[in-house]
């Protein structure tokens, strides 16, 4: 049921955004994130987290930066899952990716209403294609994923519900920035 829901949250709009250039489609650097927890975990509390360090392999372009990168973008998901803190899933989401901006409002949300997450981390299983896209994208890749079992509360006051890990494939567009590579669309196919 939760990795249905992180999956639809992340993938119910694709690519998109409005008529106004102005409008990013992401949520603004103004509006409040859940800071990062640093208590140990507990059944009432969420895990405490270290944001994950981009690899220097992730910032280059071709085949193996794409891969290395998309493995940070996933860790960086897993780390806002943990601690609510969306900024980096931000930096590294193109302004107009949708399902970016949908998986960025679900997790500050989440976290607002007193909310959490604990295990149920994502992995990925391996690489089904990573080839190059037509514009306005640069790569496309498919990959195969594992979401592992894990422990949730919905909101503040409610029962610590269990989280049943299961298989997802995810279809990831990116575009090559000056300084690596950004999350341009998240879909399912």
């Amino acid at each position: 049921m939760l990795a249905a829901a992180l999956v639809a949250a992340a993938c119910t709009t694709g690519c998109g955004g409005s008529d106004d250039p102005a409008d990013s489609g992401l949520p603004s650097r103004s509006e409040p994130t859940a800071s990062t927890s640093t208590a140990p975990a507990t059944e009432t509390t969420p895990a405490a987290a270290t944001q994950p360090v981009m690899p220097d392999t992730a910032t280059q372009p071709g085949r193996a930066g794409v891969r290395a990168f998309v493995a940070y973008y996933i860790a960086l998901e897993n780390y806002a899952s943990d601690t609510g803190d969306v900024a980096p899933l931000r930096d590294h989401s193109h302004p107009e990716c949708g399902g970016c901006a949908d998986l960025i409002v679900f997790y500050r949300e989440w976290y607002d209403r007193g909310g959490w997450f604990k295990g149920a981390h994502r992995e990925i299983v391996g690489f089904d294609r990573v080839v190059r896209a037509s514009q306005p994208h640069d790569m496309h890749v498919r990959l195969h994923g594992r979401t592992a079992n894990g422990t949730f509360r919905e909101r503040r006051g409610t029962e610590v519900k269990r989280a049943r890990g299961e298989a997802f494939d995810l279809l990831i567009w990116l575009v090559r920035a000056d300084e690596g590579w950004r999350v341009s669309r998240l879909d399912t196919p």
